[in-house]
């Protein structure tokens, strides 16, 4: 069906409104941290990007699996469930604190488990960019070999997956987001598979 080709574009759309819903986060010092999180309009809208990025990575296993089919490469859809699970993992500690304060009363927030948690939720979405990089590179690697899609599409996921090592400074996520946005758009318009 074509229009699951789409899946790719609403996990873009998605992962950016989850992103912006969760902001710039509580801040670093204890203060700052205990004001963010005694706001219920903070901690619901945490709560919200948790819910908006966790649909958006069900849409990207989606897209993942139509990409499979399309390029009948299964290491596409294995490197692909890799990425989500690790950005779900990535997406639940980001919100851990704000569901342990709206959902536990009399709960007292320690800033340092805060920040403990919150950092660990980075070093998840860093590795789930490093699982990127394996997922951009078989699906660059099937699409030169197939060119099932625009071969120029698998050669630009080369460079594409090389930069995500530096994700650590984002940048590079907003070229793996286009990247699949550009993908789901040829899989929307592509002809039907030969399967």
């Amino acid at each position: 069906m074509r229009w699951a080709a789409f899946s790719g574009i609403a996990f873009v759309v998605g992962f950016l409104a989850g992103i912006a819903l969760f902001g710039a986060g509580a801040g670093s010092r204890p203060a700052e941290i205990a004001a963010y999180y005694s706001s219920h309009g903070h901690r619901v809208r945490q709560i919200a990007g948790f819910y908006v990025l966790g649909v958006s990575v069900l849409f990207f296993l989606w897209f993942v699996a139509v990409l499979c089919r399309k390029l009948g490469a299964p290491f596409v859809l294995a490197a692909g469930s890799l990425t989500a699970a690790l950005l779900l993992a990535a997406d639940s500690a980001w919100a851990a604190t704000a569901v342990t304060v709206q959902h536990e009363p009399g709960f007292v927030l320690d800033p340092n488990t805060h920040l403990l948690v919150e950092d660990a939720g980075f070093v998840l979405f860093v590795a789930s960019m490093l699982a990127a990089m394996l997922f951009v590179t078989v699906t660059s690697v099937a699409i030169v070999r197939t060119q099932a899609l625009a071969r120029l599409a698998g050669i630009l996921g080369f460079p594409i997956a090389a930069s995500l090592a530096a994700s650590w400074y984002y940048l590079p996520v907003f070229a793996f987001l286009a990247w699949i946005a550009a993908l789901s758009l040829m899989l929307a318009f592509a002809g039907p598979s030969s399967d």
